[in-house]
């Protein structure tokens, strides 16, 4: 955000030519057809099923004009379909940036280091906020006929524009003997809201996610050997230039022995002694002997707090101790493996190939 140059939002145009100068030579965004070659480490990344992989092959997609220009050097065959480019471009966030690392390094307690940082690390994804849909309601007086309005809507035009989900009803039996249900509380969601906040520009989000999946290609390119990477973190046998200024990389530990599942499932011991356990959506994992159950049994057992809705929803008391257990696959399905995993034996995985 502080190094690079970002797309005016003022100078945009769109075509539909397919031409690959454009590509070249504004910044922007385009819809393509893409040939990828047989990459050990594909570039471009492809939704596939509702998960993001980095595949070989042929799909279609968009993609900013910044990667597709890196991807045209590493071999890929790239056909424009629609283009969307900015015959200008600015450093929005330079001086946000530089403020605020300033403020950052210049902090004596780690809590307001910490402050800043978020502050930094967090403002570009404001700019692809999702809308907030849904709103909770009350079932009684004016709430009520709202949400009964909402229903009437969809009934009258023959839609299903508000989707109104019951999360808590009252049930009984009046005089006659008849089942009653009057609902109580219901979440209802606008699936056409079209109001964005003034702020939404997701073409800042789309360009700094690009530009960090750049940062981190580079680093491929360097080293002999990837083991692992992450948003902003690379495992390898190559001892690479550290530094803590800003944009740089530094050095976490030198690992000594780990075990590498799938993304964000992993152990390491560093060489001297530390232990780090990462597991997305798992608790109370603190060291190999807890990471190596959660390999034999797939299952994350834990004790959590019920939420305010969880709670309503389940009949439960507000804050209740609940005991939870989760299922865990251990088969990484955004690569190709030949084997199932074996956390003593080291595989190495190839790229997905779709056409």
């Amino acid at each position: 955000m502080q190094k690079y140059k970002y797309p005016h939002p003022n100078f945009l145009k769109i075509t539909n030519e397919t031409n690959i100068n454009l590509i070249n030579k504004y910044e922007g965004i385009s819809l393509c057809n893409i040939e990828c070659p047989d990459l050990e480490i594909p570039l471009l990344p492809y939704r596939n099923d509702n998960k993001l992989i980095f595949p070989t092959g042929k799909f279609k997609g968009w993609h900013t004009h910044v990667e597709l220009r890196k991807a045209l050097q590493l071999g890929y065959k790239i056909e424009p379909i629609k283009t969307h480019y900015f015959t200008k471009n600015f450093k929005p966030f330079k001086k946000f940036v530089n403020d605020m690392y300033t403020e950052r390094m210049s902090q004596k307690y780690e809590p307001m280091k910490l402050v800043y940082k978020i502050l930094m690390s967090s403002l570009y994804g404001k700019f692809a906020q999702k809308l907030n849909q849904s709103e909770l309601y009350f079932m009684k007086g004016e709430d009520r006929e709202k949400v009964f309005n909402f229903l009437d809507y969809n009934y009258f035009n023959k839609c299903e524009r508000y989707k109104v989900d019951f999360i808590k009803e009252l049930r009984y039996i009046d005089n006659e003997g008849n089942n009653i249900s009057y609902p109580l509380i219901s979440n209802v969601t606008d699936t056409e809201n079209t109001k964005y906040p003034k702020f939404i520009n997701p073409i800042f989000s789309i360009y700094t996610t690009s530009y960090a999946r750049l940062e981190l290609y580079k680093l491929f390119e360097k080293v002999n050997k990837v083991y692992y990477c992450d948003t902003d973190s690379i495992f390898t046998d190559t001892e690479l230039k550290t530094s803590y200024d800003l944009g740089d990389i530094k050095l976490e530990m030198k690992v000594k022995k780990g075990i590498i599942v799938k993304p964000k499932f992993y152990y390491v011991e560093s060489k001297d002694k530390k232990e780090f356990v990462k597991v997305k959506g798992c608790r109370n994992l603190k060291d190999y002997s807890d990471f190596n159950d959660l390999l034999k049994t797939k299952k994350n057992v834990y004790i959590k707090f019920s939420k305010f809705k969880e709670s309503l929803r389940r009949n439960l008391n507000f804050n209740e101790k609940i005991l939870m257990e989760k299922i865990i696959d251990i088969e990484d399905n955004k690569r190709i493996w030949k084997k199932k995993f074996n956390k003593n034996e080291l595989q190495k995985g190839k790229a997905i190939s779709i056409n």
